[in-house]
């Protein structure tokens, strides 16, 4: 009789752990499919708001952005049980002056990559042109999960500062197909 106790107990165990790991997964798929999965925003001052949540949005220096004529924003995420992805592009436009002073503060401000190395890029260059923009790739990175990018367009007088994270990204073949892959600038 205690070895049949002792089998019905191992068995009820069993059942009841696996409807417990059932259930957990379905709280967090559900809390994600239906709670904060998806998201899209374009208004720079909206997001700023979402940031004061208390939940998790990338942080955005406002120190980089000054004396700008126009800004282009978007914010997207992608959150599922197990991983996510985020993203925002930051486009200013600036008059003659106000361009050459903003490239002179990002390129102080910032360390960017010089060359490329298995060690900081994965072998790919930190240096690359998309959208009429030059893009240079910060050295505070964590190839490729969490990147930033900032692009000057001397043409159009323009700075594009574009960060990303990916959980699941383990390379990239080419930063260029990357950005048109995810949409990272409008067309």
């Amino acid at each position: 009789m205690k070895k049949k106790t002792k089998t019905v107990l191992i068995v009820l165990a069993a059942v009841f752990g696996t409807i417990l790991v059932l259930l957990i997964g379905a709280i967090i798929t559900l809390s994600v499919v239906f709670g904060r999965g998806d998201k899209a925003v374009d208004s720079f001052e909206e997001y700023m708001a979402l940031c004061e949540t208390g939940e998790y949005y990338p942080e955005i220096s406002l120190d980089a952005f000054k004396d700008y004529d126009d800004i282009d924003f978007h914010y997207e995420q992608h959150l599922w049980a197990l991983s996510s992805e985020r993203w925002y592009r930051v486009i200013l436009t600036y008059n003659d002056s106000t361009y050459a002073k903003q490239q002179e503060y990002f390129n102080e401000t910032y360390d960017f990559i010089s060359n490329a190395s298995e060690d900081n890029t994965g072998g790919y260059s930190p240096d690359f042109s998309f959208g009429g923009f030059e893009f240079k790739t910060d050295s505070c990175i964590s190839y490729p999960k969490n990147m930033l990018f900032i692009g000057f367009n001397e043409t159009e007088k323009k700075i594009c500062y574009l960060y990303f994270e990916d959980d699941e990204l383990d390379s990239t073949d080419d930063f260029p197909i990357f950005f048109q892959q995810h949409h990272f600038l409008p067309e």
